[in-house]
């Protein structure tokens, strides 16, 4: 756990970018938020999450997935496919390319509320992962390479962050 609140907190102190990092358990077959050690189990986050979108419709939230540990193709989609029952149309997919991304205000009038970006990094994964596959199949998926871009300065120095920004 990297922060000292939920993501619930996070969401009504204004944070709207949701850094998640999914680790799954073949024990128990639970996925798990993770960042060092176990944290939340992924789909408890993500009705908080759900639940913040239902009560403020003039938000957007951007759920990037951009870790993801010990899955494959089928426990990815089994995931996405629950992700996409939780949410339904109020996914947003990417722009096709060589398009503009939607504005805040296009998305809001279609209703389209979350964005989810899926790593297409190999080495996060068990074994013979296909992004595109899974981009094929869920329509909604963006690519946390990208198109949800998140840089990291790897520091808690002030001076430091500014300079990289």
């Amino acid at each position: 756990r990297t922060q000292d609140f939920s993501i619930a907190d996070q969401l009504c102190f204004g944070v709207r970018y949701i850094d998640l990092r999914v680790f799954l358990d073949r024990d128990t077959n639970i996925k798990y938020l993770v960042h060092g050690f176990e944290a939340g189990e992924l789909f408890e986050e993500l009705e908080n999450v759900l639940k913040f979108v239902q009560l403020h419709p003039g938000e957007i939230v951007i759920l990037d997935m951009n870790h993801i540990y010990k899955c494959n193709n089928s426990d990815i989609c089994s995931m996405l496919k629950r992700v996409e029952e939780m949410f339904g149309d109020k996914l947003c997919p990417p722009s096709p390319p060589d398009t503009c991304v939607p504005t805040y205000g296009e998305m809001i009038k279609a209703g389209k509320r979350v964005i989810v970006a899926v790593t297409e990094k190999p080495e996060m994964f068990m074994s013979n992962y296909k992004h595109s596959s899974v981009r094929c199949q869920f329509s909604w998926v963006w690519s946390s390479e990208t198109n949800v871009v998140s840089p990291w300065a790897n520091t808690t120095d002030v001076s430091t962050l500014r300079r990289y920004l």
